[in-house]
């Protein structure tokens, strides 16, 4: 193909509501703890994590990045999937996702303990789990690679509706074998209609090179998806 396509990766990927929803609706939940808001936007997210109920008191709300992530290995181990999920992004990107917080204290970058985390969130079908997982075993970070496992939990994701593992997946159907230009159009025009930029840039990329029979057939398929999701 001549233009190639792009894929860059992003930061925590896109969550059925917004961060700045789970911010309002944490601020609110905070107000039970004593009263207390402190380090308000690393306490939304353990709170959230471990539940509305059972909130701890003012003393034992985290300090720290390093602290919260302690309270999502609590929850990740006792299996609560979206503990798992954060606590690998926390071993994927270490005192960067502290920083985000703006809290100083670095966190180990761990890719292994990353894939673990992730793969704990995925068997639980965790979708955004499931995008993370695929980048990491794409690019062999934290161990070997693995395209097959990577598409495999795509397919899962993208079947499910997330966005980012329709995009990813549709990229990797045009760049890694073996591959299928028809599922990338399909999923590419799912990821763009639902206003994902480099999907739109991939497919057009990818429009630019297909044959009539490949497009039609592309095209198809997406029609098959949209019916089947209205019935």
């Amino acid at each position: 193909m001549n233009a190639r396509p792009v894929h860059e990766a992003s930061g925590l990927l896109a969550s059925p509501c917004c961060l700045d929803e789970l911010i309002r609706a944490g601020v609110t939940v905070l107000g039970l703890v004593n009263g207390t808001l402190r380090h308000t936007r690393l306490v939304v997210l353990a709170a959230l994590v471990t539940g509305w109920s059972g909130l701890p008191v003012a003393a034992e709300v985290p300090e720290t990045f390093v602290e919260a992530m302690t309270w999502y290995r609590v929850e990740a181990e006792a299996g609560n999937a979206e503990a798992q999920f954060l606590l690998g992004y926390g071993y994927e990107t270490g005192s960067t996702f502290g920083h985000v917080w703006g809290d100083p204290n670095p966190f180990p970058v761990d890719l292994a303990e990353a894939r673990h985390w992730y793969g704990e969130a995925a068997a639980q079908e965790h979708d955004r789990a499931r995008v993370r997982l695929a980048r990491l075993l794409l690019e062999a970070k934290g161990g070997p690679a693995d395209p097959d496992g990577a598409r495999t939990l795509l397919e899962a994701a993208a079947g499910a509706g997330e966005r980012d593992a329709m995009s990813l997946l549709g990229f990797l159907l045009l760049t890694v074998e073996p591959f299928d230009p028809v599922g990338a159009y399909l999923w590419l025009s799912l990821a763009a209609r639902a206003g994902d930029d480099i999907a739109s840039t991939n497919l057009a990329s990818l429009e630019s090179t297909l044959d009539d029979t490949t497009r039609e057939r592309g095209a198809a398929a997406l029609k098959d998806w949209l019916e089947a999701e209205t019935r």
